[in-house]
């Protein structure tokens, strides 16, 4: 619930925490996919993101994995 995109400095970082947090969640037997991910990463972008969060939801990412590529890719030329 307190995971936001905007409070790391990193795509990476964030990406490690999200992959931490679902394996514990896995491990309580709850089940997460990659579209409770992909919901997660998209209602965090910062509020002055929101032309960004929109953009990047009509790109229809399917996975999680092809999501985070993207934003590292961004992250690096940007």
């Amino acid at each position: 619930m307190h995971l936001h995109l905007q409070n790391f400095e990193l795509v990476i970082e964030y990406n490690c925490v999200v992959f931490r947090m679902s394996s514990q969640l896995k491990l309580c037997e709850k089940n997460i996919t990659d579209e409770d991910m992909l919901e997660k990463t998209f209602s965090t972008f910062h509020a002055s993101n929101v032309l960004l969060q929109q953009q990047y939801r009509e790109k229809g990412f399917k996975k999680y994995y092809e999501l985070i590529s993207c934003l590292l890719v961004v992250e690096q030329n940007n």
